[in-house]
């Protein structure tokens, strides 16, 4: 099941409101792409008055043009805010300056998802997971910036390298992997294949803008789920066969083990 990543922009007018009733498995402030530098300020006001922000991912402007920020980083955490997203970093030595910032604090407490946004982050991600010292909850991949650092056409066939990788890594490391944000708003035939697309590399997030999308990825889920359900019923009511077919498919031990995880971990999600 995909879990949602729900964007709210921190100057958003009812940002109390919509951080409070959007029913998204997390939800991201962001002081990055949707703020601009004269806004930052009325947006921590707002966010100093939200009740559950230590619950809540933000997305600060960490890193630009290469220059490290640790005004806005620190006005954060001034707030109590314990969850970030690292946007625009680029080698382990950007992650270092923030390791620094927090090495006098209790590091665990803090949890920080990495965005994948250009080669540079990308190519050292493994060697990155290795030596960081900060308590890594997931990476994600920041596709539109990806694309407009190499000057490439954003589509999902193109994208394939830089979506495997990071899932295999997050995998591998054991950590959340997120995917892409989708710009399609109307167009629910496109955002379907989007979600189509996450699940079958196995993504466990994606990332989302608008409360259509999350609608259409909740339904999506709630059909995986239920087609799991069906196919273990069947499963246990043959007594648990090695090999049997559901559909026209071939069901195996590997495909038990995914749909019970899928059912599983659906049940610790609506346990929160």
């Amino acid at each position: 099941m995909i879990k949602s990543f729900f964007f709210i922009p921190g100057n958003h007018p009812k940002i109390f409101e919509k951080a409070e009733t959007i029913k998204s498995n997390e939800i991201i402030i962001d002081l990055e792409d949707a703020v601009n530098a004269n806004d930052i300020k009325k947006s921590l006001d707002n966010i100093s008055l939200l009740k559950k922000r230590k619950y809540y991912f933000f997305r600060p402007n960490i890193f630009n043009n290469g220059i490290f920020n640790k005004t806005i980083l620190l006005s954060l955490m001034k707030l109590g805010v314990k969850k970030f997203i690292i946007p625009k970093f680029k080698t382990i030595k950007d992650l270092k300056k923030i390791e620094k910032l927090i090495e006098k604090k209790d590091k665990k407490k803090f949890q920080f998802i990495l965005l994948i946004e250009n080669p540079n982050s990308l190519f050292s991600l493994k060697e990155i997971l290795k030596k960081t010292k900060l308590n890594i909850y997931g990476i994600a991949f920041g596709s539109h910036d990806y694309c407009a650092e190499i000057n490439m056409d954003h589509k999902l066939d193109l994208l394939h390298y830089p979506r495997f990788t990071i899932v295999s890594l997050a995998k591998m490391f054991n950590l959340v992997s997120i995917d892409i944000a989708s710009m399609e708003i109307d167009n629910t035939t496109a955002f379907k294949k989007e979600v189509d697309s996450a699940n079958a590399y196995g993504f466990n997030g994606k990332f989302i803008i608008h409360p259509k999308q999350l609608s259409l990825l909740k339904n999506s889920n709630q059909k995986r789920i239920n087609e799991a359900i069906e196919i273990i019923k069947i499963y246990n009511q043959k007594n648990k066969p090695t090999i049997f077919k559901y559909k026209g498919r071939v069901i195996e031990p590997p495909h038990i083990k995914q749909y019970s995880n899928l059912i599983n971990n659906s049940k610790h999600d609506e346990s929160k």
